[in-house]
Formats: C-alpha cells, sequence, structure tokens
C-alpha cells in the first residue's frame, strides 16, 4: 500500500524523526507505526524517497549516472540482486548528495529497457496512412539501339525470308529503325546533298 499523508501528517512525520535521531532511536520507523497508520517498511520507503530533507530531488547528473552504472555492473550478485542501499550510500560519499532509492532504481531499469528494445531490434510498421498505387499487368518489349549488353541478351528476330515473304503478318514485332528513334522527321543520309553549280564550258580557241 502507498503511504499517502497529508501536509500535516508530513510535517509531524519530519519533527518526530528529528527527535527519534537526536536521542539516538536505533529503529525510529517502529516508533513511528504507533502514530501512523502503516508498517515500518512502509514508513522506511516514504521517508528515504520523498520526506528526508537530505535527499537531493534534482535530476541526475551524468557522472552520477555513470558510477550507477559502474558500481552495478561491480557489485550486483550473481543472481542480479542489486543492493541499493549500498548503492545510494556510496553515491554519497562520491559526490555528497543524497539520492532517493526509487531514483536510482528507475535510471538503471529505464535504461536496461531501451537496452532491451535494441537488442531485439524491432521494427516498427509505418503509419496506415499508405496508399497501394496500382501498377499495370500490360508489359512492353524495347528494343535500345546500339546493343550494348553481350549478344545473348539481344532480342530474337524471325528470319528475314519469313519476313518477305510474309509482309502481312501482324504477329511479327519488329524493333523501329534506329533514324526513327534519333529524329521522327529526318530521314537517314546517305550521303551529303550535292549544290547545284551552274556549269561553265571552257572557251574554245578563237581560231577553231
Amino acid at each position: 500500500m502507498k503511504v499517502v499523508l497529508s501536509e500535516e501528517e508530513k510535517k509531524m512525520f519530519l519533527n518526530h524523526m528529528v527527535e527519534l535521531k537526536r536521542v539516538g532511536t536505533r529503529d525510529p520507523f517502529a516508533k513511528l507505526t504507533k502514530i501512523f497508520a502503516y508498517n515500518a517498511r512502509q514508513l522506511c520507503h516514504y521517508w528515504r524517497n520523498y520526506l528526508d530533507p537530505e535527499v537531493c530531488q534534482h535530476n541526475l547528473y551524468d557522472y552520477e549516472k555513470r558510477f550507477i552504472d559502474n558500481w552495478i555492473s561491480l557489485n550486483r550478485t550473481e543472481d542480479g540482486t542489486i543492493c541499493w542501499k549500498n548503492l545510494r550510500q556510496d553515491l554519497k560519499n562520491q559526490f555528497g548528495l543524497y539520492r532517493s532509492e526509487n531514483m536510482l532504481k528507475n535510471h538503471w531499469y529505464s535504461k536496461q529497457r531501451c537496452k532491451r528494445g535494441t537488442d531485439n531490434d524491432v521494427i516498427l510498421s509505418s503509419p496506415s496512412n499508405i496508399t497501394n498505387i496500382p501498377t499495370s499487368t500490360r508489359t512492353f518489349t524495347t528494343y535500345n539501339y546500339p546493343f550494348t549488353s553481350s549478344p545473348q541478351n539481344r532480342p530474337s528476330l524471325p528470319a528475314i525470308s519469313y519476313i518477305f515473304n510474309n509482309p502481312s503478318d501482324s504477329t511479327v514485332d519488329l524493333p523501329r529503325p534506329l533514324f526513327y528513334q534519333q529524329n521522327l522527321y529526318v530521314l537517314p543520309t546517305l550521303q551529303p546533298p550535292l549544290t547545284q553549280e551552274k556549269l561553265k564550258w571552257p572557251k574554245l580557241p578563237s581560231n577553231v
């Protein structure tokens, strides 16, 4: 059960703890069970995490996080048990700040969850707003000249004799001529055009 105290009860809790520590009570939380309707473990947890004035509630610094990670890797038991009380005290001795056990646990376990998520290599699906673009099932044969691929990859053409003997066969699919692909309006030029010049006859000698 979670400890829930009013502001007045928090002040009473704090005053009693100061007095019990002053007189050197070995188990102050057992004494407080006679005042508050919680057991000693619950009151101890509440004190260490929320009410102790020595606890720094500021976010952990990076150097504290590194210390926590190294400490756990060196001091956790073989079965994975972590003594948070000892870690808390060593962190205080190292940097002078008391941290709540909850803060230490939250840092460690959140880091482990992130690591497990990365190790699992989970690939999330994209949002459901993707639209399927229909593709045409019709295929086209394209001939590109000059051929740059190997001869075995060139398209097979019907025999030239069959083309001459069956000019009206519509099933024969021939590639367009090269000049058609290059220029649709200019016929291939076999030789340069001749310029027409006026023929000049040589002059004959006057005595002929």
